[in-house]
């Protein structure tokens, strides 16, 4: 005789394993994707002036979060950064979309996060700058 608690505790343990083992793969890649945005370094140090005139594009895709943007530099000055696109990971969390004014009015990367959106803002500021070493 099969006893049928036995069979169905031995499916839920599988099923939980099961479960189990696959939160923790997909916890080890989201944990890889957050350190690639962690070690994103910026050139805060980048000469705006040595600029050439135009418009350029820069893209930063780091699965979790993505910026896409276009700097239009005139006279050694960044006068306008547009986001063509921006997302930042599942939910409502804050995005970056603050960051470009805050570089055009600061002639500068070397700007503040904005709060609560550290790697949006790290991967929005190193499209900007992909965008600018195109001007170079």
């Amino acid at each position: 005789m099969i006893d049928l608690k036995s069979v169905s505790s031995k499916r839920l343990l599988t099923a939980a394993l099961i479960v189990a083992a696959c939160l923790s793969s997909v916890s080890c890649i989201d944990q890889e994707l957050v350190d690639s945005i962690d070690h994103i370094q910026i050139d805060r140090a980048m000469d705006f002036s040595a600029l050439r005139d135009g418009s350029y594009e820069g893209t930063v895709d780091k699965q979790l979060v993505v910026a896409q943007v276009r700097v239009t530099v005139s006279a050694g000055r960044v006068e306008s950064i547009d986001i063509l696109r921006h997302s930042h990971g599942p939910g409502k969390k804050r995005g970056a979309y603050e960051l470009p004014a805050r570089v055009v009015a600061a002639q500068s990367l070397d700007v503040d996060w904005v709060s609560g959106a550290t790697g949006s803002s790290k991967v929005m500021l190193k499209a900007i700058e992909e965008a600018l070493r195109a001007g170079l």
